[in-house]
């Protein structure tokens, strides 16, 4: 955490802060002197997570950000990253959990690498009579 806070220009009591508050919000915050080669796959998850939100950045691309993590912890990450949007910030995620592309403000439905649809959830759901975006997906899919 110190060498990447020190890549974007963190230092002294910013950087403790901006540590303890990622560490905390992944719930990493009690493995201080664990070596990072000993942390399960979901413990490493978190801990990538917790780096790429030090410093608040403007702009973030996350890749399935919550696998491998669990449920109550994923509503906490969840909660972040739309407070994290609500600050100015711009988010893009990947995910194939269609209830985490609800979460989103907008939504690009891929099919063979194009854009197939995309739109509010709201809009693609009622676009494709759907009562999710997973249906809307297998609906678009049927429809293709």
């Amino acid at each position: 955490m110190v060498f990447f806070g020190r890549l974007k220009n963190l230092k002294g009591e910013e950087l403790k802060k901006e540590i303890d508050k990622n560490l905390k919000l992944v719930e990493l915050e009690n493995t201080g002197g664990k070596t990072v080669s000993k942390f399960s796959g979901g413990m490493k998850r978190r801990l990538s997570l917790a780096i790429t939100l030090l410093g608040s950045p403007g702009f973030i691309v996350l890749d399935e950000p919550t696998v491998g993590i669990d449920p109550k912890l994923r509503l906490s990450v969840w909660q972040q990253l739309r407070e994290f949007a609500g600050s100015g910030a711009g988010i893009i995620v990947t995910t194939h959990v269609m209830s985490e592309a609800e979460k989103c403000d907008r939504v690009a439905l891929l099919v063979e690498g194009k854009i197939f649809a995309q739109g509010t959830p709201k809009e693609l759901m009622t676009e494709f009579k759907a009562a999710s975006i997973e249906e809307v997906f297998i609906n678009m899919e049927v429809d293709s």
